[in-house]
């Protein structure tokens, strides 16, 4: 059993889980509340080891797939939606980017 950070809050976690009882995303409670008795990332010493040499390829690879990423892609820096690419030397241990892959639907992507 992994051991776990004692975090100390200003608040009772117990009490503010209860009043979340109802609340409709219980996945995204439950993260919060695992959050605030553990750590949130970065001081979390989660299983980032496990991960940190786990790369993943683009799960795309027909040239429509790409024209389509690369599209949406263009899309969305030009509505400022999106930031600019870090370098992947830019990124944290731990820290890692999802691949992307499209649906089609209707020969729409």
């Amino acid at each position: 059993m992994k051991d776990s950070v004692k975090v100390n809050t200003l608040f009772n976690i117990d009490r503010f889980e209860a009043l979340l009882v109802d609340h409709p995303n219980q996945p995204f409670v439950k993260s919060v509340m695992q959050g605030l008795r553990n750590g949130f990332w970065p001081f979390n010493e989660g299983d980032w080891k496990n991960e940190q040499n786990d790369l993943s390829d683009n799960f795309a690879t027909l040239p429509q797939d790409l024209t389509a990423i690369r599209s949406f892609h263009d899309k969305e820096l030009q509505a400022d939606r999106w930031s600019s690419p870090l370098p992947i030397s830019a990124l944290l241990p731990g820290m890692k980017f999802s691949p992307m892959f499209v649906v089609w639907q209707h020969d729409k992507p």
